[in-house]
């Protein structure tokens, strides 16, 4: 009887984890297996200032979002931040990039052109700690897009991730540079780790298969206009994570169809329409 309420308690708890968005993938022989998981794209950056504080919150705050992104980039002192552009000038009140500016000065730089920002003109750039500790109160998934980062800051990352408790199945670490792949393998072989590709670069599949196989937990994340149901399914046969980045907010057949092709996740910048 104490083992079969035992059994039943387990249960439980792993009801409440799926239900919270919090049992992400699951082991299935030598790879992870992930169900579909909507991704707010920065935040929900379709009526709010990207990758800031209100846009975090009001993403973590549907129920239709069950992870959201950001871009993670370092300051000059070695502070991890989170801001999409290279540069700083369309989007704020500052010129040149992150990297020229220590966190301080960072604090100080305005968001002043962005979604409904004049709505919102005391927006600030997050520390990644800020937007972690969104995720972790309203239990999302975090996806982290290593957009400009050194290999210390990739140990900083880690490090944040550690003392934060987000585990490997919490977790996700996405990147357009091939280059920091074995460089963030070389430290963590266990955070589901997906490679993307711009939609205007060709690629061959082969290649990114071969490339993705070298290192355990690895995913493909091509521009949702440009994948293909042979791609999934070539993904899929050779252990790989399949998830997409840039579905137009609104584009309902869109994403029915990426979910119809098995289609592991995607980011959009709202959540209306698509149901």
């Amino acid at each position: 009887m104490a083992n079969k309420s035992k059994w039943i308690g387990c249960l439980l708890v792993m009801a409440v984890l799926c239900a919270a968005g919090l049992v992400m993938v699951k082991e299935s022989g030598s790879f992870m297996e992930a169900e579909f998981i909507l991704q707010a794209h920065r935040g929900l950056s379709e009526q709010y200032p990207e990758n800031t504080a209100i846009a975090f919150l009001e993403a973590a705050k549907s129920k239709e979002f069950q992870a959201i992104e950001t871009d993670i980039q370092e300051t000059s002192d070695g502070e991890l931040v989170l801001f999409h552009d290279s540069s700083l000038k369309k989007r704020t009140d500052a010129e040149g990039k992150i990297g020229d500016y220590t966190l301080e000065e960072v604090k100080k730089i305005r968001i002043d052109n962005a979604s409904n920002s004049e709505n919102y003109p005391n927006e600030r750039i997050p520390l990644l700690s800020d937007y972690l500790e969104i995720c972790k109160e309203y239990q999302k998934i975090p996806y982290i897009e290593l957009k400009s980062i050194s290999f210390e800051g990739m140990k900083k990352l880690l490090q944040i991730l550690k003392e934060g408790g987000w585990d490997e199945r919490r977790c996700v670490i996405t990147t357009f540079v091939k280059e920091y792949i074995p460089q963030f393998r070389s430290l963590n072989d266990s955070y589901p780790m997906e490679f993307m590709v711009d939609k205007k670069e060709s690629y061959e599949m082969e290649e990114i298969i071969e490339f993705l196989g070298a290192y355990p937990n690895m995913g493909f994340r091509p521009n949702a206009y440009v994948i293909t149901k042979e791609e999934v399914e070539l993904c899929k046969k050779n252990g790989l994570l399949i998830e997409a980045y840039g579905l137009k907010a609104g584009d309902k057949e869109m994403f029915q169809q990426l979910k119809r092709i098995g289609v592991q996740g995607v980011t959009c910048n709202d959540y209306a329409g698509l149901q």
